[in-house]
């Protein structure tokens, strides 16, 4: 995929909003993008909001450790946009506007577990009862088309066979 065809990385393929954690840290990637772009895209149609709305890649992956929880430190220690990121031993480094002096600053966040439940988010956009078994189909195809580490991130074979595409 990009080392094939563009052979360097970048950490700005695919518009933010729907950029994999792999692109954003400088890791190799292939077409394990494409699902995490496709699950931001069904979380947004579904909700009508956007799933990780980040100003910065910075941003974007404290948004994305909020849902998902902590990197696993085998994939950061491949990172090539580590240093960036992550302190030495895999603390967050947030970049934010300092509401005061209005310059950004850095503060090391550690990160634990996820602080936002993607199941409760998809529940409480829920219309009515009846459509209970399906926003939990939904969740649980979300919740492996997000998952980030691409390596075990839903592969389009085993999406195509989900309950929450293949079930009316």
């Amino acid at each position: 995929y990009q080392r094939r065809v563009h052979g360097s990385i970048t950490p700005y393929l695919v518009s933010r909003f729907y950029r994999a954690p792999e692109v954003i840290l400088g890791l190799p990637y292939d077409f394990a993008v494409d699902m995490w772009s496709v699950a931001c895209t069904i979380f947004e149609l579904y909700t009508g909001k956007v799933m990780f709305p980040g100003r910065t890649n910075n941003n974007m992956l404290g948004h994305f450790m909020a849902v998902r929880g902590k990197f696993p430190n085998k994939m950061l220690k491949r990172a090539a946009f580590k240093e960036e990121h992550f302190t030495d031993d895999f603390q967050y480094r947030a970049r934010e506007l300092d509401p005061v002096s209005k310059k950004e600053v850095e503060r090391v966040r550690p990160i634990t577990g996820a602080t936002r439940n993607l199941k409760q988010i998809l529940l409480d956009q829920m219309r009515d009862e009846t459509e209970r078994w399906k926003v939990l189909q939904l969740s649980d195809f979300l919740e492996k088309a997000l998952a980030l580490d691409p390596a075990v991130r839903l592969k389009v074979e085993d999406a195509q066979r989900h309950p929450f595409l293949t079930e009316a």
